[in-house]
């Protein structure tokens, strides 16, 4: 294992990342998902780039918005904004059913790909506009979008169960910050509460949103 995968894991130890999140980061290498070209990004707080104009997530915070989401073996999670595919695939170990929606198909079809060659068969994928796909089948336990929201996607909570929880970047760029809203139905203060944790740098969400 190279020198900075070791920081980085014990970076994530000391951010009291919990350790079956730290078990899956661990199964799957950067290198795997990402242009050779770009190996100094690698593990740092400088996100990656895909293609399309688009940068993968910086790997502390993708850590954090995953810790933010409790991993249950035996939760359903829609994750928005598949990119390269590594953050689906951390999250297929992690939790018992993923259904990934990425805007391009060019980095749907390679992600798609890259998690076959990893065996990975607990993964649906879609393509195109969240705000236009009819088939997001059933309700999830929780929900991660990796793109900015400039407002509280409001729209998602009817794929969220009751008690869920969608956790984002929230806020215009360079001025955002992890998001969580939860579905509290029955709550007389709020049905959605929200909370706001650490900083971080997300392209704003594509489509109608």
């Amino acid at each position: 294992m190279k020198k900075v995968e070791k920081e980085f894991y014990t970076l994530l130890k000391n951010e009291g990342i919990r350790e079956n999140i730290i078990d899956a980061f661990k199964n799957y290498k950067q290198k795997d998902f990402f242009d050779q070209i770009f190996s100094g990004y690698f593990y740092s707080h400088e996100p990656v780039p895909i293609g399309n104009g688009e940068k993968g997530d910086a790997s502390p915070i993708l850590a954090k918005m995953i810790n933010h989401l409790s991993p249950d073996k035996e939760s359903r999670i829609l994750e928005i904004g598949t990119g390269s595919g590594y953050s689906t695939a951390i999250l297929s170990k992690l939790f018992k059913e993923i259904v990934t929606v990425e805007y391009f198909e060019e980095l749907a079809i390679s992600a798609k790909q890259r998690l076959a060659g990893f065996k990975i068969n607990n993964v649906r994928f879609l393509t195109g506009d969240i705000l236009e796909l009819d088939g997001i089948p059933g309700l999830f336990d929780g929900i991660i979008i990796f793109a900015a929201c400039s407002v509280r996607p409001l729209f998602l909570m009817t794929h969220l169960k009751e008690k869920g929880k969608v956790i984002f970047p929230m806020g215009p760029i360079y001025q955002q910050q992890i998001t969580i809203m939860k579905n509290e139905q029955g709550e007389k203060d709020s049905q959605y509460k929200m909370s706001f944790h650490d900083l971080c740098s997300y392209s704003p969400l594509k489509g109608m949103y």
